[in-house]
């Protein structure tokens, strides 16, 4: 979250899939240089799924909570799917590949 918010794209990319961090980046470069602030007040993570493929791993975890988005507001809740791949070799990090924002 603080690499979003910040802008970081270095980190961006290390933390995501190739596809994923494109999309990340255009949304990055459309607000320009404007920075965002996000206070995770509470967050509940549970894993929905984990499917074993062939030559990756993918879990699904659903991300809830309350997050403050304004300095002086009060917190807003927050639910999100992340799903996450890695090698199934083991040979690479998880990293991010997909959010569904659910209501």
């Amino acid at each position: 979250q603080r690499a979003w918010d910040a802008g970081d794209l270095e980190h961006l990319r290390g933390a995501t899939t190739p596809e994923l961090f494109e999309e990340l980046r255009a949304d990055v470069e459309q607000r320009g240089s404007a920075s965002e602030r996000t206070e995770i007040v509470t967050l509940q993570a549970v894993l929905l799924d984990l499917r074993h493929l062939a030559d990756e791993t993918i879990a699904s975890v659903e991300f809830s909570g309350l997050i403050r988005e304004q300095r002086w507001g009060g917190a807003q809740p927050v639910r999100e799917i992340w799903n996450l791949v890695c090698p199934r070799a083991r040979e690479g990090p998880w990293r991010l590949a997909g959010i569904q924002q659910r209501s």
